[in-house]
């Protein structure tokens, strides 16, 4: 074994012969399906989330990404919000039961035709 060997991480793990070890060639593909197998999809994420952990042009993506949603997030809620104050005291004045036929005869007259 070699200087550049040890730094390449090209020596092979010898062990009894009754356990068997992975050859360096082969011990990604069996070390990856073993760590997948049975666990579902949590394993998927976390290596995602490395890779974006490693990579600094994703990092800044996913942070631009992630500010601009919430921006968009906030201005919704903020336009919604008197909306939905106006339609809680609309409610309020007229009730449940009058909200609910306003909604059956506004489907009523589209369910006709007649657009008055």
């Amino acid at each position: 074994m070699g200087f550049d060997d040890l730094f390449e991480y090209k020596h092979t793990h010898h062990g009894n012969y009754k356990e068997y070890k992975y050859h360096d060639e082969n011990r990604h593909m069996t070390d990856s399906y073993q760590s997948d197998h049975g666990y579902g999809d949590h394993t998927k994420w976390l290596r995602i989330i490395k890779k974006i952990w490693n990579n600094k042009k994703l990092k800044v993506l996913v942070i631009v990404a992630g500010t601009v949603f919430l921006v968009v997030v906030i201005v919704l809620i903020i336009v919604l919000v008197p909306l939905i104050i106006k339609l809680f005291n609309y409610i309020s004045q007229i009730g449940l039961q009058g909200l609910l036929n306003g909604v059956i005869d506004f489907l009523d007259k589209i369910w006709k035709g007649s657009a008055e």
